[in-house]
Order: C-alpha cells, then structure tokens, then sequence
C-alpha cells in the first residue's frame, strides 16, 4: 500500500486540480506508517542489510532446490504444490 500511494502522489503532485487528493493520500500514508510502524525513513545499518540479503538468497537456493528449478525459473510457487525432491 504504501508504494501504491507514493506513485499515485508523485502522479498528482504536478496537477494543482488534484491538492485535495493529494492531501488525502499523504494523509493515508502517514497513518499507514503510524499504524504500521514503519521505519523505512530510518536508514538500516548495512551489515544487517548485507547479513539480510544473504539470508534471503540462501533460502531462496534452498527452495529452488526443493522445487526443481533452475536459475531462471520464476519462483511462484503455491505452498500446496508438492516438492520434486523432499
């Protein structure tokens, strides 16, 4: 959602019609990253940011594996289907 609602404010920002819309929608964003806690305005120090990347590229081999796919394979999966290799 929240990516959603920055390009739609950055689609109206140059359209003085739509500044009721686009206070509406910064409206919505601030709440949502209230509600959510959001820190993406806090940078993340980058050795998590590494450590996470690394993390996730692991587990991302490791179901490659288990479904049989290769390098280029998408992987969209559903939880339900069965793995090649179990």
């Amino acid at each position: 959602m929240k990516t959603m609602l920055m390009l739609v404010g950055a689609l109206l920002f140059d359209d003085p019609a739509q500044g009721i819309t686009l206070g509406c929608l910064r409206h919505q964003l601030d709440t949502w990253i209230a509600d959510t806690h959001d820190q993406g305005a806090i940078p993340e120090d980058p050795h998590t940011v590494a450590n996470e990347l690394k993390r996730n590229a692991q587990a991302e081999s490791k179901l490659r594996g288990e479904f049989g796919l290769g390098p280029n394979d998408v992987l969209l999966k559903t939880l339900d289907q069965p793995a090649k290799n179990p």
